[in-house]
């Protein structure tokens, strides 16, 4: 992989800012695809995505004063969503009862499996704390009065375009949607590795397509985001109705389509890069692309579950998440952009500089989740 020198994060937010994964479920079998193939639809020209601004300006992080260690809570914590798995989960682990004296538990989910159990448990909250996916699903579960608020000294540490202004939600890491493809596999078809949203309508490419539902996967919900951004609500819905022709199935975790096509089972998966980057560190035959009319962004985040049993030791595990030591578990280890100062960046990763990112509405993307996702079940995913 090429090295990659870090920049600036947040594009000129913060400065010395620099820089999620279920088991994958089996697949439901694709249908024998037809004896024809439509000629898909052209994708519509997108309006042109201005230079990396995708997170506004602000000023950098607050420096916090140093404070005594924290003070040994003890008892348990139980997070939906591990963003973290193997070593680097086991260091927080093991960080988390050193530190707070709380040991660490997790159930790992997409994002829509966390927010519908939150959802369900409301009243009765059976976790603790949200631990990942997009800031617009934690955004989503505020507006529904889930989550707790609380303004520590995590918060403190984070720019203002990087966490909720009421403590509602936390970034914890960045990332950018791009293309995993498998060149062998690619070479048999006669496709050259895609680089664009177009070149993803290919009919040489049906049946070779993974990429997770929307409605399951913040990972998808992401990239339908980004279309939206791109070309408009109605257009960007048309796009997908040509491209569902190409996809073999939808997944229920975002990262899924990396492992697939490190796997060879098919051409291309659509990710989150970091996701992809774990799978070439693993020497699997898979490499990355980014689409040039743009590609979508996510703030990472996580929140506390309004009414949690274990309330203190969720608020003190936030603040320790946001610490230096506990953020360099994410470059280091999974290729993600980390959120607060002082943390390194080794080189091989990419950063929101090295691709073209879409201008998107962050608040809305939150807002209009439950609208957009049920919209894209109703008229993509129940025709499958």
């Amino acid at each position: 992989m090429r090295n990659l020198s870090l920049v600036a994060l947040a594009l000129g937010v913060i400065l010395g800012v620099t820089a999620a994964c279920a088991p994958a479920p089996t697949p439901t079998p694709v249908p024998p695809p037809p004896t024809a193939v439509p000629k898909p639809t052209e994708a519509p020209k997108p309006t042109e995505a201005p230079k990396p601004t995708a997170v506004p300006p602000t000023t950098a992080p607050t420096a916090v004063p140093p404070t005594a260690a924290p003070k040994k809570i003890g008892g348990e914590l139980l997070l939906y969503s591990c963003t973290l798995s193997g070593e680097p989960w086991q260091k927080l682990v093991d960080m988390t009862k050193e530190k707070l004296g709380v040991d660490l538990k997790c159930l790992d989910m997409g994002t829509g499996e966390m927010t519908s159990r939150v959802t369900a448990e409301k009243g009765n909250p059976q976790n603790d704390v949200n631990f990942g996916s997009d800031s617009s699903a934690h955004r989503s579960m505020q507006l529904q009065g889930l989550l707790e608020s609380y303004k520590g000294s995590g918060w403190q540490l984070l720019p203002a375009n990087l966490k909720d202004p009421d403590g509602y939600w936390f970034g914890l890491y960045m990332g950018v949607i791009g293309f995993a493809y498998h060149p062998d596999r690619l070479k048999k078809l006669g496709v050259e590795p895609p680089t664009s949203w177009q070149d993803l309508l290919s009919p040489k490419l049906k049946g070779e397509v993974v990429i997770a539902a929307p409605s399951a996967s913040g990972t998808a919900y992401t990239v339908l985001y980004a279309l939206i951004s791109m070309y408009g609500e109605d257009k960007a819905f048309q796009y997908w109705k040509d491209f569902d022709k190409n996809v073999a199935y939808y997944s229920k975790s975002g990262s899924e389509p990396a492992e697939k096509v490190g796997l060879g089972e098919y051409a291309v998966g659509i990710a989150f890069t970091h996701d992809i980057q774990t799978r070439v560190d693993k020497g699997m035959p898979v490499k990355i692309t980014h689409p040039k009319e743009g590609t979508g962004w996510e703030i990472g985040a996580m929140s506390i579950t309004k009414g949690a049993k274990h309330m203190e030791a969720a608020k003190a595990f936030i603040d320790l998440a946001l610490t230096p030591e506990a953020q360099s578990l994410h470059p280091l280890t999974a290729h993600r952009l980390p959120v607060v100062a002082g943390v390194k960046v080794p080189p091989g990763n990419y950063t929101l500089d090295d691709v073209k990112i879409v201008n998107m509405d962050r608040d809305k993307m939150g807002t209009d989740k439950t609208r957009l996702t049920k919209k894209w079940d109703d008229e993509i995913g129940a025709k499958r």
